[in-house]
């Protein structure tokens, strides 16, 4: 089985949900792309000014 179908079964029944983004990215860089180490350089839920509102998740 490819990486893609692996990830695609491992991923279908899980719940779309807040919680599972970050492991679902992770593991969409690392198993599927197949970069070494995605958590180095991947930043999550940074903070960012939209003209005079903030948005901090």
């Amino acid at each position: 089985m490819n990486n893609v179908k692996k990830f695609t079964a491992q991923w279908s029944e899980r719940g779309y949900d807040k919680d599972e983004m970050q492991p679902f990215w992770l593991s969409f860089l690392h198993d599927v792309l197949k970069i070494s180490e995605p958590e180095k350089f991947i930043c999550f839920e940074v903070s960012v000014k939209l003209k005079h509102t903030y948005f901090s998740a």
